[in-house]
This record gives C-alpha cells, structure tokens and sequence, in this order.
C-alpha cells in the first residue's frame, strides 16, 4: 500500500511539472552541449542600434528562451546570447521583476536532478541606443530549486525600478557574464550597500538599485549555462 501512495505521489508531481512547462534539457539542450555551442560562436551583431527588439506589455508575464538561434554581442564582460526589449514608453517609472528558471538537465524520478542556470544581467539602453547603467550580481535573489505551492522551478530573480524621465532609458537587454558560463565560476548574491558598476560596451560607472537580500549562491548547486529560460514582467508604478 505505501509503495502504490509513493508511486502516485511521485506521478502527481509529474504531471504537475509537465502542466507548467518547467524548462528541461529536452527543450534547452543538456550542459556540456550548450558550453559546447557557446565556445563556437562569434558574434553576430557589433553595434546596438542592429539589436532585434521584442515589445512588452505592462502587467503580462512575458516568458522567453535565450538560446543558440539569438544574437551574439561582445561586451565589456565577454561574449554572450541576448535578447533585447522596448520599454513601454507612456509611464516615466515602471517596475520590473526578472526571473531565470533553474533548468532539469536530466529527469530522475530516484535520485538527485542535475540543474542549470543562465546568470542574468540587464544592460540599459536610452533613446539613442546607448548604453547606460547595467545591474549586478548582488540584485540576485536565490529562490530555491522547487516552489511546492505552485509547481514552479526555483533560479535566480531580481526587482528593480526603471526610472525613464531620470536615465532616458528606452531600451533593456538580457545577457550573461562570460566568467559565469561553466560549473566553478561562484557568484555572491544579496546586497544592503549602494554600489557602482562599468556599463557593458560602454565603460563609465552608474549606480545601479541594490537587493536587501543577503545570500550566497554557488555554481556548485547549479551549473551556469550561455542559455536558459526567463519570464520578465513589467508594471506602471502607481
């Protein structure tokens, strides 16, 4: 009898799993290959202003795969697969809540699941497709493996508010630091101190807005990879 309720457990979150898409390697690729594919690739565009840029609406989940069929940008901090997005430009502060989904590398139903993870970072561009501030490892928050409540893979989420009359910021990209593609690189996440960081492509310092979250989150829990699954939602500030 314990072995049958174990077995329909087990097969409940399953379909669960299955119901809310969580990203697997069956759709993003397993690890090695995708290191694989990023030591291969040069990049494809060398000046902003040739970015493809994909339009949000406010207050929609806007879920999206950075994968080896998107552009590739050099940046200050070294190669990386982007996607790039319009701000909405009818309200002068909007909210914005990013989250990169830890990814199942393989399913087990006995034994550990390996994951990974693409480290996200957002480069700010204002009207004249300029780059202008970029956040930080520290506005990362770690929020689990596996949320129970709603079925939902954990990864990394950062908070931050766009401030469009002060920065004159029109556009956002979503990339990673090439230090971070590989399974030794350990990132620190979590900050309550102001801080400055050089702008990718651009150099300079910008203040860029800090979590108040404090926590470490190692590469050894989850492999950092050049792609991976995101959802990114942005709402008008009231």
């Amino acid at each position: 009898m314990k072995t049958q309720l174990f077995i329909f457990f087990i097969c409940i979150l399953f379909l669960f799993g299955c119901a809310t898409k969580n990203p697997t390697s069956a759709t993003l690729g397993h690890f090695k290959d995708n290191l694989s594919v990023f030591e291969r690739a040069t990049p494809t565009v060398d000046e902003t202003k040739n970015f493809k840029f994909e339009k949000i609406a406010f207050n929609k989940k806007h879920f999206f795969r950075i994968t080896k069929d998107d552009q590739v940008f050099e940046f200050d901090s070294g190669r990386s697969f982007f996607k790039a997005f319009e701000i909405p430009t009818d309200n002068e502060i909007i909210n914005v809540r990013l989250k990169s989904f830890a990814v199942e590398d393989n399913f087990r139903i006995i034994g550990k699941i390996d994951y990974y993870i693409f480290y996200p970072f957002i480069a700010f561009l204002d009207s004249n497709m300029n780059f202008t501030r970029a956040t930080t490892p520290e506005m990362l928050i770690s929020i689990g493996i596996f949320n129970m409540f709603n079925f939902e893979n954990g990864g990394l989420e950062m908070n931050f508010t766009i401030d469009q009359k002060e920065f004159n910021e029109k556009y956002i990209v979503v990339y990673t630091k090439e230090k971070y593609i590989d399974d030794s690189e350990s990132v620190v996440i979590g900050s309550n101190s102001t801080f400055y960081n050089t702008v990718p492509g651009g150099g300079g310092s910008v203040m860029v807005i800090p979590s108040d979250v404090d926590t470490t989150f190692s590469n050894n829990d989850e492999k950092a990879s050049p792609f991976g699954q995101l959802r990114i939602t942005l709402s008008p500030q009231q």
